[in-house]
């Protein structure tokens, strides 16, 4: 069974620097949603 993370989707189309920044920001958010679903895209869990 394999787990994937959902995230945000950021709308910028290319990769921008400042697209890359806002990622790089998310990612080092210690305040960030992170869902868990399995391969069929269900919640497995929110606690994140």
């Amino acid at each position: 069974m394999g787990i994937s993370i959902r995230i945000p989707v950021w709308d910028d189309f290319p990769a921008t620097p400042l697209l890359v920044g806002k990622i790089i920001d998310w990612c080092y958010s210690a305040k960030k949603e992170i869902v868990l679903v399995d391969w069929k895209g269900e919640l497995i869990s929110d606690d994140l």
